[in-house]
C-alpha cells in the first residue's frame, strides 16, 4: 500500500509538470483559466447549434446543425412532434443575399457548396407542425467567420440526382468495373495483401463447407460466412465461390429469415448482419435474378424504415421524435444499428424509396452531426467505447469515399479527434477505464489496432501511425476477426501509408469535452507507460449519461511503469468518482 501512495505522489507531481510544461504557462490555476462554454456546447444531451454566433471555422462550408425546438428546456426527456425548418444562410446579416434557403425535417443540413466568402450568418425557422408554410418561431441570428486557412469541403454533390444516378451501378461499395483488375493484379504484387487473402479465403472456404450452408437457419456464423464468400469473390474472380448459384440464393435465403422474423431489435449483432446483407447484394447483383435481388430489396427496406420511423429519427411508426432519437442526441445501440443499416442506403438507395430517405437523412447525419457522443476535438464517452465508436466512423468514411470519392468524407473536423483517442491510451497501456472490462488491450485485437491504421491511412496523420507501430513493437499486427477484413486489404490500395512522425507534447487539455491528460512521455512512444507516469482525468462541461460504457466526472485513470494504479482489471471497472480507490 505505501509503494502505491509513493507512485501516486511521484505521479500526480510529474504530471502537474508535464501539464504545466505542455499546456499552461501559468503556475497556478485561478479565474484566468475558466474557459466559456461556446453556444455550440451549451447544452447536455441535445445536438447543438452549430456554428455558435462569432466561432471561425476551418472548413467552407462549415457543418450545421441546431436544436431540434427553439428552446432547448423545454426538451427535457420528452417526445416532441414531428417539426420542419426553414434553414437560411445568407452573405448579409439582413438576409437579403441568401446562399442557402432550404426546408427540411432534419435539424441541421449539410449538403453544401463552399460560400467562398470571409463572414456570413445564419438562422432557422421553426415551422408550425402540420403547417410547413408557417414560421412560428425564428433562431437567434449568428454569424460566422471562416478563416483565410480554411479547408474546402464540398458537399453539394449528395444533392445532385445527376451525380447520383452516375453513382448508381453494381458493384459500387468499395469495388467498381474499373477497380476490380487493378486490385486484384495489386494484391499478387504485394506479400501483406496475398497473406490477408488468404485469410479472407480460409473463412469462405469455412463457410462453404459448414453444414448450414444451403440450409440457411439465420445465425450470425451464416451472414458473417456469406460476406467472407462473397468478397472472395470480388478479390478473386473464382467461380468457386459462386457455388453454383448457392451463393446468391444463400443471401435471399438469409434475408428471407430476417423478412420473417422482423430482427429489428436494438441488438447491433443483427445490425452487423444487415451490412452483411448490404455488400452481398451489391458484390453478388449481377449474380442473382431480378426476382431474387427483389427479395433482399424488401428485407433492406425494412431495415431502413425501422431505422427511420421506429429506432433512429422517428418513433412510434415516425409520428413523432423520441427522446433518444439521433435528431435530439441518439445513444450508443441507436448509432451502432444506424450506422450499420446506412451501409444499406450506400449499396441501394436507388432501389426503395425508404432506402433513399434513409440514404439523405443518413448522409445529412454523418457530415453535419457524425457521432452521438463527441465533437471536434473529444468524445464525452471514454476511450473503450470512444474508439469503438470511432471505428464505425472510419469505416463509414472509408466506405463512403469508395463510392463518392468527390465528396472526401475524411475532411470531417469530427476525425481530428486521434490527438483525444491516442493520449487516452498511451503505447502500453494494458488496461483502459471507461468502458466495460473487455477494452482491455492485447496486442492485435486491441483498440489502437482497430482504429490508428485506418485513421493514419485516411487522414495521411503520421503521428498516428507512429502510435500504431509502436503498440504492434514496431511493427504491423493483423486483426482477424472477420469484421475488417472487407477493409483491410482495399484501405492499402486507395490509400499510401503516411511517414511515421515522432511526438513531443506530453500533456494536453480539451475545455469542451472536460479531459486533461499528461505523461512523462509523449503517449504515441514506448516509454510513456513502460519506464514513466501518466494519467487522464475527467471533469466536463457536457457530461454525458452515466452508463457501462461512460464513466462519473471527477474519475480518473493512473498508470505507473507498467502498471495500472487504479484500475484492477475485473470484468468490469469501477467508474465512479475518484474511482473509489
Amino acid at each position: 500500500m505505501f509503494g502505491k501512495i509513493v507512485k501516486l505522489v511521484v505521479l500526480f507531481a510529474v504530471c502537474s509538470f508535464a501539464l504545466s510544461a505542455n499546456v499552461w504557462a501559468a503556475d497556478t490555476i485561478g479565474l484566468e483559466s475558466l474557459v466559456e462554454t461556446p453556444g455550440h456546447a451549451a447544452y447536455l444531451q441535445v445536438t447543438p447549434d452549430r456554428p455558435s454566433d462569432g466561432q471561425t471555422v476551418y472548413r467552407d462550408p462549415p457543418r450545421f446543425t441546431w436544436t431540434r425546438e427553439a428552446d432547448p428546456s423545454t426538451m427535457e426527456y420528452n417526445d416532441t412532434p414531428l417539426r420542419q425548418y426553414r434553414f437560411q444562410v445568407a452573405s448579409d446579416a439582413g438576409f437579403t443575399t441568401l446562399l442557402v434557403n432550404v426546408v427540411t425535417d432534419s435539424n441541421g443540413y449539410n449538403m453544401l457548396a463552399p460560400f467562398n466568402i470571409s463572414q456570413a450568418w445564419w438562422r432557422v425557422g421553426y415551422l408550425v407542425p402540420g403547417d410547413p408554410g408557417t414560421v412560428e418561431q425564428w433562431s437567434a441570428t449568428r454569424t460566422f467567420y471562416i478563416d483565410p486557412g480554411h479547408i474546402d469541403w464540398d458537399r453539394s454533390y449528395l444533392a445532385d440526382e445527376t451525380y447520383l444516378t452516375s453513382k448508381a451501378q453494381h458493384p459500387r461499395v468499395i469495388f467498381n468495373p474499373t477497380n476490380i483488375p487493378l486490385i486484384r493484379a495489386w494484391i499478387a504484387t504485394d506479400s501483406r495483401a496475398m497473406s490477408q487473402l488468404n485469410e479472407v479465403k480460409d473463412f469462405a472456404n469455412d463457410a462453404l463447407a459448414a453444414t448450414s450452408w444451403g440450409s440457411a437457419t439465420g445465425s450470425n456464423f451464416e451472414w458473417k460466412g456469406l460476406r467472407s464468400v462473397a468478397l472472395a469473390w470480388m478479390l478473386t474472380g473464382d467461380a468457386k465461390y459462386l457455388d453454383s448459384g448457392m451463393t446468391a440464393q444463400m443471401l435471399v435465403d438469409l434475408s428471407n429469415l430476417f423478412l420473417a422474423a422482423n430482427l429489428d431489435s436494438k441488438d447491433d449483432y443483427d445490425g452487423h448482419n444487415i451490412r452483411a446483407m448490404a455488400m452481398a447484394f451489391d458484390w453478388l447483383y449481377h449474380e442473382m435474378t431480378q426476382a431474387q435481388r427483389d427479395q433482399v430489396i424488401n428485407a433492406m427496406d425494412l431495415r431502413a424504415f425501422h431505422i427511420i420511423n421506429r429506432f433512429g429519427f422517428r418513433n412510434d411508426e415516425g409520428t413523432n421524435v423520441g427522446n433518444s432519437s439521433l435528431w435530439r442526441v441518439g445513444d450508443g445501440h441507436m448509432f451502432d444499428n444506424f450506422n450499420l443499416t446506412m451501409y444499406t442506403a450506400m449499396a441501394a438507395w436507388e432501389h426503395s424509396a425508404n432506402l433513399r430517405e434513409l440514404f439523405d437523412k443518413g448522409m445529412n447525419y454523418h457530415l453535419g452531426m457524425t457521432c452521438w457522443a463527441g465533437s471536434e476535438s473529444g468524445q464525452n464517452q471514454g476511450f473503450g467505447y470512444g474508439t469503438y465508436h470511432h471505428v464505425d466512423i472510419l469505416n463509414y468514411v472509408f466506405i463512403a469515399n469508395t463510392i463518392f470519392p468527390e465528396v472526401e468524407f475524411d475532411k470531417n473536423p469530427y476525425l481530428d479527434t486521434a490527438d483525444f483517442f491516442g493520449r487516452m491510451v498511451p503505447v502500453g497501456l494494458p488496461f483502459t477505464n471507461w468502458g466495460d472490462g473487455r477494452w482491455r488491450l492485447d496486442g492485435a485485437n486491441n483498440s489502437i489496432s482497430s482504429w490508428a491504421e485506418m485513421h493514419s491511412y485516411i487522414r495521411n496523420d503520421g503521428v498516428t501511425y507512429n502510435h500504431f507501430l509502436n503498440e504492434n513493437g514496431g511493427g504491423v499486427v493483423e486483426r482477424w476477426n472477420n469484421e475488417f477484413m472487407y477493409v483491410d486489404i482495399p484501405l492499402r490500395w486507395y490509400y499510401s501509408a503516411p511517414t511515421p512522425v515522432a511526438e513531443t507534447t506530453k500533456g494536453a487539455v480539451y475545455p469542451l469535452e472536460g479531459w486533461a491528460t499528461a505523461a512523462a512521455s509523449a503517449p504515441s512512444e514506448p516509454a510513456a507507460v513502460a519506464n514513466g507516469v501518466g494519467f487522464s482525468f475527467r471533469s466536463s462541461p457536457r457530461v454525458n449519461v452515466t452508463t457501462h460504457s461512460g464513466f462519473y466526472d471527477l474519475s480518473f485513470q493512473a498508470y505507473a511503469y507498467g502498471e495500472m494504479l487504479n484500475y484492477p482489471g475485473h470484468d468490469r471497472q469501477t467508474n465512479l468518482k475518484m474511482q473509489h480507490n
